[in-house]
């Protein structure tokens, strides 16, 4: 059984030299932090702090997000140091941002996670030593999960597995066997998911509910969102959120038609990634589509057509101000869409595209009770008719939002229950 386990480790150490060449390269490319690339190797520039020390080992930042009303609760009680590993900068960068909001942030850090190299992962468990190994969602590597075993127990915190991952993994039968036998409790993200690390050889899977739906309310700058009461008022208004590229020109097509229907209508737009921005702010100007940012300032005129936010932070203001919310990365294949959690609790009405691999299950909750719409096709043409429908029927907004939110609030009580089951696993 342990033939597998022992081929893996032996080919990590053979392909080590070959790992610096692989992170110079991520390095070359913006996908590693140059200061800190060192940390991917084991190697930690901070001292380990005295007491229990729980590790929450995610990815980047939707895992971050997903996991950080849990890491805040703990954090709350302040009776435990927490490490937080991710392996990509928009993880760490949404990391430790979010740190400096805890009530005891001295007490919690972040590292890069160790590549699932035998050197590096048994390095960085001689100078973390963790009491708990707490997994977010969907990495599984072997010598992390197997090396980790020695020192502490391991929870998989909202474990979800593609069916690629799943068939992956169960091809392996040694390997997997001595992996998935090494964690002591998987919460897992959905009951199929449960089934899934059930087969896989998980021997306590719980399915509480989706993790997702703890996510707090999002910021809310009060200067803009006066602003926005002033300056736009009583305007018709939605908001395309976390759009994509291709995407932009839906958005831009269902704006210039709604606009026939809604003369004094304004679109808010928030690009996925901010350096898109300027190609954006390009199209519409060559289609005639009036602008302003929010770095801009400048008063939003009457015949303002797009409003975008192109600084990071602060979605609350605009879920409090626009409750028709269209959910980007949605309408194009192979990005999976985007969390629905965050509007959510801010009694959002969400229209998304079809394309929601990432959060499938999460739409689908919403959608048996009537607390979101799931677009048929990617066209403009599904869009207009959704987002011109709520906008001329308010109490569908109303119904919809209200819905949506009830649904989340129901997982509240699931809370304390993941809470007990980590603080039980440190005594």
């Amino acid at each position: 059984m342990l033939t597998m386990l022992i081929l893996y480790r032996f080919l990590t150490i053979i392909l080590y030299p070959f790992l610096f060449i692989y992170l110079f390269i991520r390095i070359a490319r913006g996908l590693e932090d140059k200061k800190r690339f060192s940390e991917r190797l084991g190697i930690a520039k901070r001292p380990r702090p005295e007491g229990k020390l729980i590790w929450f080992n995610a990815v980047s930042m939707g895992e971050i997000n997903s996991a950080w009303t849990i890491i805040s609760r703990i954090n709350g009680r302040n009776r435990y140091n927490i490490l937080i590993t991710t392996t990509s900068i928009t993880g760490a960068e949404t990391a430790m941002r979010r740190m400096k909001t805890l009530n005891f942030p001295e007490r919690v850090i972040h590292q890069y996670a160790p590549v699932d190299f035998s050197f590096s992962v048994r390095r960085f468990l001689r100078h973390w030593k963790p009491n708990l190994l707490i997994n977010v969602e969907s990495e599984f590597w072997p010598n992390i999960l197997t090396m980790t075993r020695e020192y502490c127990s391991i929870i998989v915190l909202n474990g979800k597995l593609s069916r690629r991952s799943f068939r992956f993994w169960y091809k392996f039968r040694g390997l997997r066997e001595k992996m998935f036998s090494k964690i002591d409790i998987c919460l897992a993200q959905s009951k199929n998911d449960y089934k899934k690390f059930i087969n896989l050889g998980v021997q306590n899977v719980q399915f509480l509910g989706n993790i997702k739906f703890f996510v707090d309310k999002s910021s809310v700058d009060n200067v803009l969102y006066e602003k926005f009461l002033k300056e736009v008022g009583n305007r018709n208004r939605w908001m395309a959120n976390c759009t994509h590229g291709g995407e932009e020109e839906i958005v831009m097509e269902v704006h210039k038609r709604l606009k026939q229907i809604y003369p004094d209508l304004i679109t808010f737009l928030i690009v996925r990634h901010g350096d898109r921005i300027p190609r954006v702010k390009k199209l519409l100007a060559a289609d005639d589509l009036k602008c302003i940012t929010t770095t801009e300032g400048g008063v939003i005129a009457e015949d303002m057509d797009f409003f975008i936010h192109d600084r990071y932070g602060d979605l609350g203001t605009f879920f409090d101000f626009c409750k028709v919310i269209f959910m980007g990365g949605s309408m194009k294949k192979g990005i999976g869409g985007h969390t629905p959690a965050e509007s959510i609790k801010h009694r959002c009405c969400l229209v998304t595209g079809p394309y929601i691999d990432n959060n499938f299950l999460l739409f689908k909750e919403l959608q048996k009770v009537d607390g979101c719409t799931i677009l048929e096709d990617d066209s403009a043409d599904a869009l207009f008719n959704s987002i011109s429908f709520l906008l001329s029927n308010p109490e569908a907004v109303e119904r919809i939002s209200k819905n949506a939110y009830l649904r989340s609030i129901q997982y509240n009580s699931v809370l304390g229950e993941i809470i007990d089951i980590i603080v039980t696993k440190l005594q």
